[in-house]
């Protein structure tokens, strides 16, 4: 039993680590890494979820470590919610310019007037 806690801790640990890079990666705008590191936490969360609750989660250290993750995991959340506001304000603002002719829109060259 001792051994299953003690990786059972590690589990844990390991995705407290992950979760804490995620939010570095996050913030340094490293979407490759971010998303590399957000596939190994899924990993690391199915073997969690296989494990079930367990000594470790119910123990006061487990529930601080949980907490800990939660504060991480809404930070991360708050800064994905900007990526997102910011993908669709420039995804508008690429829309309104073709609308206009510009980008790749085939009748862009009638408003270069000066060229």
């Amino acid at each position: 039993m001792g051994k299953d806690l003690n990786n059972t801790k590690a589990l844990w640990n390991r995705y407290l680590v992950l979760t804490g890079e995620m939010k570095k990666f996050i913030n340094q705008d490293d979407v490759d890494m971010f998303l590399n590191l957000l596939e190994q936490r899924n990993i690391l969360h199915n073997q969690l979820q296989e494990m079930g609750i367990g000594e470790f989660e119910r123990s006061p250290e487990g529930k601080s470590l949980g907490s800990k993750i939660k504060i991480i995991n809404a930070d991360i959340q708050y800064k994905a919610q900007i990526w997102l506001n910011q993908a669709k304000g420039q995804e508008r603002k690429v829309n309104a310019s073709r609308s206009l002719g510009y980008g790749d829109n085939r009748f862009g060259a009638n408003f270069n007037f000066y060229k």
